[in-house]
């Protein structure tokens, strides 16, 4: 009975720390992503930037 209670209390453990594992990774994909967001929203703006200066004034 022993025995049992301990495989219980390592398989509980481990589910503890593989769910604190993912939601770990969770938050550092979510990172990565409002990071990759904000990147393409610079290049966004930066190429309209660059179109703008490109621009004949009678083209604005």
């Amino acid at each position: 009975m022993a025995e049992d209670d301990d495989r219980f209390s390592t398989v509980y453990i481990d589910s503890i720390k593989l769910r604190a594992e993912r939601y770990r990774l969770r938050a550092e994909v979510d990172a990565e992503r409002q990071q990759a967001r904000r990147i393409r929203s610079e290049l966004q703006s930066a190429r309209e930037r660059t179109w703008i200066f490109r621009q004949r004034p009678e083209d604005l």
